[in-house]
């Protein structure tokens, strides 16, 4: 893998290698031992994160896949169904046939 390294030191300041994989790693304080993994881009365009990845705006796509926990600050809305088990909602509001405010 093809490495992108920044440091906290005036020699780590930032390290790149390469290789022909395709991938990419990009990693976070290297103090010249090689850092730490900060995210892996795969030549099959995954993207894979060393923790947690957050959005300041909307997030759009296809399917948002998690092991762990996705919060919201304010409304979820969906073109589909919601699937998911254990999962607790306080108030259900079908929006076809709603008349109050």
């Amino acid at each position: 893998m093809s490495n992108i390294s920044v440091g906290t030191t005036s020699t780590t300041t930032m390290i790149q290698t390469g290789d022909t994989t395709g991938n990419l790693v990009i990693k976070t304080n290297d103090t010249g031992t090689g850092g730490t993994t900060a995210l892996t881009l795969t030549n099959t365009q995954n993207a894979t994160f060393a923790n947690a990845v957050s959005a300041t705006a909307n997030i759009t796509g296809g399917n948002l896949l998690t092991a762990g926990l996705i919060s919201a600050t304010s409304t979820v809305t969906s073109a589909a169904n919601l699937i998911g088990n254990n999962a607790i909602i306080t108030t259900i509001v079908n929006a076809a046939s709603h008349t109050g405010s």
